[in-house]
């Protein structure tokens, strides 16, 4: 994953990185959340790698999450990996959020008259500090 960062080989770095998850899910030992987690996560996570760009910068960050992710995994209680995984999981549910938001104001303004664009772009203005930060 590193390299693959370093390289900017796209490609290989969203295939290292669904391996890891794929791995860290396997550790967890529950094959209903295996199951689950297959058929809701790797799709959205496709989703997301088609949706994104990361530049080389941002790839070397994401490989930092993940270091901090798997450095997490072996500490001796498990309430310091839950507050690893939550500052980590944090990070990406916002970029999540921004995505999602992005994608409804892309179909709105396909789909919706000028008028009522306007007014909700106003209403938007006015709390996007609310909608982007949910927590």
């Amino acid at each position: 994953m590193k390299s693959a960062a370093g390289s900017g080989n796209l490609e290989r770095f969203y295939e290292c990185d669904l391996k890891f998850h794929r791995t860290v899910w396997k550790l967890g030992n529950n094959r209903y959340a295996i199951q689950f987690l297959e058929n809701i996560v790797a799709p959205l996570f496709g989703f997301y790698v088609m949706r994104t760009y990361r530049n080389a910068k941002q790839l070397s960050h994401e490989v930092e999450i993940h270091r901090a992710i798997l450095d997490a995994i072996p500490l001796e209680t498990p309430s310091q990996a839950r507050q690893v995984m939550r500052e980590k999981l944090h990070y990406y549910l916002r970029a999540l959020v921004k995505l999602f938001v992005k994608l409804v104001v892309t179909l709105l303004r396909a789909i919706l008259p000028n008028r009522i664009r306007t007014t909700l772009a106003d209403r938007s203005r006015r709390s996007r500090a609310h909608v982007l930060d949910p927590f």
